[in-house]
This record gives C-alpha cells, sequence and structure tokens, in this order.
C-alpha cells in the first residue's frame, strides 16, 4: 500500500508547532516536470478524480529556491484552482474545487530551472 509521510513545522509568533502525518491510499500520482527559466504553462497530463485524494495527500515541490512555481488546474485562463508552490519548499493540497486533468505550471523566475515534483496518494477502489 502506498504511504506518504507529511512532516510539518509552523512558527506561531516565536513558537515553533511541529507534527507528522502518514497518509496511505491503493495509488500513486507522482511526476517530475522540469521547467526552465520562464517556462510559462507547461502543460502536464497528470488526470485524478478530487475525491480520490487521501486525505490530503498531494503535494506540489519546487526544487529550486527562488522559483517560485504557479500551477493551474485545468485551464490557463480560467483554472479551477490556482496553487503558488514556493521555490525550495512545498504546498500539501488538502481540497480541490474539481477533478483534475490535467496542471499547467508556470516557473516564476526567468533565469533558472526549477523540478516540480508532484507526489500524490490516492485511493483507486471503485
Amino acid at each position: 500500500m502506498p504511504t506518504m509521510k507529511i512532516d510539518t513545522s509552523v512558527n506561531l509568533g516565536g513558537v515553533i508547532v511541529s507534527g507528522s502525518e502518514t497518509v496511505q491510499g491503493d495509488g500513486v500520482n507522482n511526476a517530475d516536470v522540469n521547467l526552465v527559466g520562464g517556462a510559462t504553462n507547461v502543460h502536464i497530463l497528470e488526470a485524478f478524480k478530487e475525491t480520490d485524494l487521501t486525505d490530503g495527500g498531494l503535494v506540489l515541490i519546487s526544487s529550486q529556491v527562488g522559483c517560485d512555481v504557479t500551477v493551474k488546474t485545468n485551464s490557463t485562463s480560467a483554472p479551477d484552482d490556482t496553487i503558488v508552490v514556493p521555490g525550495g519548499g512545498a504546498v500539501r493540497v488538502t481540497s480541490l474545487a474539481a477533478d483534475i486533468a490535467s496542471l499547467y505550471a508556470t516557473n516564476g523566475n526567468p533565469d533558472t530551472a526549477t523540478v516540480l515534483q508532484i507526489r500524490g496518494v490516492k485511493d483507486v477502489t471503485p
């Protein structure tokens, strides 16, 4: 059974609160997408249903500090969701407005490449 461990740390006015959660499912959506500097609306075929996501088991990571990545779902002009992934950081997606047929990624740094890492655990049982 696929498992993803998600560690979190939050600074609340100087008090650091940390936690860890394990998310399990019976399927995965994993991809690494190379984004050259300034890449705009790169089409990524990464289809899954919003209801298949296992307890927020979707994490988007930008591998390069200084390269914020904007990810849009299903459309570049009228996306169902727009998610900004900070350069060198990660975003845990806990809900989506609609099922995903495609993702579109834009590298906000015109000069530096990054890798958008998509990690997802999902429930594929009918």
